[in-house]
């Protein structure tokens, strides 16, 4: 079973932004740089920005942080990518690549920052280009794993985030379990989730028992702890999915002096997904 606590994570990250005299060694921390360029397949697919430092979490204006990239039969490029905007910036705008994802459906706060954008684009052994409305963005590409995990870094003419010209775009897992963990964080993240009734006949027979057993099991009454649920929701991979990959359930702990919460999901045949994310004291 794995278990994360979302405080713990941020303050390691927290530790790392501090460490300014090793910023540039802190960036590349857990991955690889590559020295080859990337080719062309390998950035066909969901990506999303993950930030390696705190300071790449912080997009600027025109800075885009998901993206999915598709080839056609006859080799032609197209493109799906949220753009930061609203005037982003390092001082006192500051938009997280969270914060521009959530406002990926037009609904939420979030949404003055985000760009949801289509268009054309040529991908070639090295190099990105996104035909964009408001014009060409260019990048250089080339291989990089983070944490073990593999993508691409792109690398802009200019600033994209506080931390300079070049962010680490991961391929999107498109399983429940990871689609669970990168949408939520002490509640589900707009963008990738949508809330829904446990008890809605168009879930399938086997969707709904599984819910109703997290729901059995995440709501008690015991040794001066009680716990009851909150949210259910639907998961999706990329915040440009139309069907989701999974559900998710999250409820709320309480007792004297103490507090907390706990999700779990379950993937499209209601089996329960391996990670648990909780924090709290009691």
């Amino acid at each position: 079973m794995k278990t994360t606590s979302f405080a713990k994570a941020f303050t390691s990250v927290l530790v790392l932004s501090l460490a300014a005299g090793c910023a540039a060694e802190s960036q590349n921390e857990g991955s690889e740089a590559a020295d080859e360029e990337v080719a062309a397949a390998e950035m066909t697919g969901n990506f999303f920005l993950r930030s390696r430092t705190l300071d790449e979490e912080f997009a600027a204006d025109t800075a885009v942080t998901e993206l999915a990239i598709a080839k056609s039969a006859a080799g032609d490029c197209s493109f799906h990518a949220l753009q930061a905007k609203g005037g982003c910036n390092y001082t006192d705008e500051l938009c997280s690549t969270n914060e521009i994802m959530s406002g990926a459906d037009g609904d939420t706060e979030y949404a003055k920052h985000t760009n949801n954008i289509t268009g054309a684009c040529t991908v070639a052994a090295g190099k990105l280009t996104l035909k964009t409305p408001a014009g060409e963005l260019s990048f250089k590409a080339k291989s990089s794993t983070y944490k073990g995990k593999a993508g691409f870094v792109l690398t802009s003419p200019k600033q994209i985030n506080k931390a300079g010209k070049e962010a680490f775009f991961q391929r999107v897992e498109a399983t429940a379990d990871a689609a669970f963990v990168r949408g939520y964080d002490g509640g589900p993240d707009a963008g990738l989730t949508k809330d829904i009734d446990a008890n809605d006949p168009k879930l399938s027979p086997k969707v709904r028992a599984g819910l109703k057993k997290a729901i059995d099991e995440l709501t008690y009454d015991e040794n001066d702890v009680s716990s009851s649920v909150d949210e259910v929701w639907e998961i999706y991979a990329t915040p440009f999915d139309k069907t989701p990959i999974g559900y998710g359930v999250s409820s709320s702990r309480s007792g004297d002096h103490c507090g907390g919460y706990t999700a779990v999901a379950v993937d499209l045949d209601g089996n329960r997904v391996e990670s648990v994310l909780e924090d709290g004291d009691c």
